[in-house]
């Protein structure tokens, strides 16, 4: 797991919600916006607790967030997120 590809992702996910400020997913998240900024550049790893609500708030999952692991996540946000989960048309992002 590294911490920078973590960060990709949250910002990927932010993003893909329509959140073009870290600000304003921070708040939604009731997360400290420069905590949240060291989140998403890698400089640290997101807490569970804050993972969990970035999953309620996108859709996404802990598998995806802290592993990458695209095959769970609906299939709304993996084409906002450009991705096909496994399986799908034999495309795998794993």
């Amino acid at each position: 797991m590294s911490w920078a590809s973590v960060g990709e992702r949250l910002s990927l996910l932010r993003v893909a919600k329509g959140f073009k400020h870290q600000k304003t997913f921070a708040d939604l998240l009731e997360a400290n916006p420069g905590q949240y900024n060291h989140w998403e550049r890698g400089r640290q790893i997101i807490p569970v607790e804050y993972a969990v609500k970035v999953c309620i708030h996108t859709g996404a999952t802990l598998d995806y967030i802290y592993l990458g692991k695209t095959s769970a996540l609906p299939i709304g946000l993996a084409s906002k997120l450009k991705i096909l989960p496994d399986g799908l048309l034999g495309r795998s992002n794993d």
